[in-house]
């Protein structure tokens, strides 16, 4: 399993960037999992409760 984050602030190119790569994904036969944050303090919040687990 590959986990991918992708971050930024317009959320039409998030899903854009996140339907290319689960395309590419199952091309490829890889598994994916995507997060897509609008905001970069979401997203380093949520690395931070991974790494504290």
């Amino acid at each position: 399993m590959i986990k991918i984050a992708l971050c930024d602030d317009n959320r039409y190119l998030l899903g854009k960037l996140e339907e290319l790569l689960y395309e590419l994904a199952e091309r490829h036969k890889l598994h994916i999992d995507v997060d897509c944050f609008e905001d970069g303090a979401k997203l380093l919040e949520k690395i931070k409760k991974r790494r504290a687990v």
